[in-house]
């Protein structure tokens, strides 16, 4: 029967053939801590940027190869082992002692100091050493997202202090709340903070945030299963309902006639309703009873990190992770790096693991080096072909409109947006988008871009797809399929 060391020893080779000699020995030969307790394979870490490298890039092959070893599913734990912590940490600071005393100006990016507290696991359990703060008190707020954040806390705080709004008695109609932007920008985290916010001041069970998905899986399965008179019981006499991902009910006409039912089941009593999705509910296809609700409500958008918040991003984000940034180097990823906040922490990841292979400091120009990818994409990235489809699918226009020769509002105007999104993201020439989108010649484009440009100038909506668009919303939008 074979021993720990000698299981350890084998699920470390069968790691090894999956994911390289070489990645082996960088993340894991001298930087894990591999034991097996209580039928738990436990890697531990030195450090919050090794858990987080490890989890996100290695988690299913670790997952395999306990599986190939043991012959069973084998649950994986990722915890900061304090042993690894320090023995990274003296590391760090001998390094630095040898830098001052031989002139080199290499040194390992530093640890957090409260790192050796995190413990993570993958999967839908979480299980950490103590009780995690509240989303919304880590929830960095900038001009992008300070109305909503704001929303968020008046609707906890004034529920807080109505103590007789947890005991069950009906207060006033309550009043639907939507936070809509684009992915990554923070509005699952503020869904996320205002349940927990809720629960802590709620009965058990009382308190439900999904995603709008899980709500319709839910849906349809007590539907088939004779169950509706249960589902709607449990949905309709909670005191808090969080749906995250709204937009995924477009088309789903049934789910959308039970939710508008459920939404007036809780507003009628006083109840809670917060919803996200990644348009104004103007501009989904839901049906008009949904979105009047939703606009009876407070609509507030979540947008893109401004260069001031973005440069407080990658300050918490570095100082989560253990790494020390100059001012110089976070200066320049917060004006040269734009996106969500997925992007910018992926620029991050990028710099650290590029300084750490190369064994160099992280400075400006290394930061430069590292991210030249980030900053200076292929032109070629974006085609013709993706544009003619993401303004379609926007605007669910038939294939071809766009190529066709009808001059019609409804084709002509998606026409002249396509023909500024193709020279503002292609870089390819006049008569070559004009031949594209029906054979047209250069001065139409030129016509066309002058066009849209006047639009953003004035400010100007458009009727199009069945629906009200403000240019630059619409324009936004369709970016965000390209």
């Amino acid at each position: 029967m074979p021993t720990l060391t000698d299981w350890v020893a084998a699920f470390a080779q069968a790691l090894s053939k999956r994911i390289g000699e070489k990645r082996y020995h960088l993340w894991f030969e001298q930087q894990t801590r591999l034991t097996w307790t209580d039928q738990e394979l436990v890697v531990g870490v030195p450090n919050r940027f090794f858990l987080d490298w490890l989890q996100g890039t290695f988690a299913e092959a670790i997952q395999a190869a306990a599986e190939s070893v043991a012959g069973q599913p084998v649950p994986v734990r990722f915890v900061i082992d304090p042993a690894l912590f320090q023995a990274h940490r003296q590391h760090r600071l001998g390094v630095a002692v040898r830098n001052e005393t031989s002139g080199e100006k290499w040194e390992p990016p530093g640890v957090c100091a409260d790192a050796a507290e995190v413990s993570l696991e993958p999967g839908p359990a979480v299980r950490q050493a103590r009780p995690a703060p509240n989303k919304l008190d880590r929830f960095l707020v900038g001009e992008s997202n300070r109305l909503a954040y704001a929303a968020v806390k008046q609707l906890v705080e004034s529920l807080r202090q109505d103590t007789s709004w947890f005991g069950g008695r009906p207060r006033p109609a309550g009043i639907p709340l939507t936070l809509y932007g684009p992915h990554g920008v923070g509005k699952t985290h503020l869904l996320e903070g205002c349940a927990q916010a809720l629960e802590q001041a709620s009965e058990p069970g009382k308190i439900v945030c999904l995603t709008a998905e899980d709500f319709t899986n839910q849906f349809l399965q007590a539907m088939r299963q004779g169950k509706l008179s249960e589902f709607r019981r449990r949905f309709r006499s909670l005191t808090a309902l969080l749906l995250d991902d709204l937009q995924f009910l477009e088309g789903k006409r049934a789910t959308q006639e039970e939710l508008v039912h459920t939404l007036e089941a809780l507003t009628r009593h006083g109840r809670v309703f917060v919803a996200t999705c990644d348009r104004h509910p103007r501009q989904a296809r839901w049906s008009p009873e949904l979105v009047d609700r939703l606009l009876g409500g407070a609509v507030w958008a979540v947008e893109l990190p401004d260069v001031e918040l973005r440069r407080r991003l990658y300050q918490a984000k570095a100082q989560e992770l253990g790494l020390v940034l100059g001012s110089e180097v976070t200066d320049y990823l917060a004006q040269s790096v734009r996106g969500n906040v997925r992007e910018l922490e992926g620029a991050l990841y990028a710099i650290y693991h590029y300084a750490t292979v190369h064994r160099q400091p992280i400075t400006l120009p290394l930061a430069q080096q590292a991210l030249g990818h980030w900053l200076r994409p292929n032109p070629g990235a974006v085609g013709l072909r993706d544009v003619e489809r993401a303004v379609s699918r926007v605007l669910h226009l038939r294939p071809g409109v766009l190529r066709g020769r009808d001059k019609v509002r409804s084709a002509s105007h998606p026409r002249m947006l396509a023909m500024y999104l193709a020279r503002k993201h292609t870089g390819l020439p006049y008569s070559e988008i004009g031949r594209y989108f029906g054979g047209r010649n250069h001065s139409t484009v030129i016509a066309a871009e002058r066009k849209v440009a006047g639009w953003l100038r004035d400010h100007a909506h458009l009727r199009l797809g069945g629906q009200n668009w403000a240019v630059a919303d619409l324009l936004e939008h369709i970016e965000r399929e390209l």
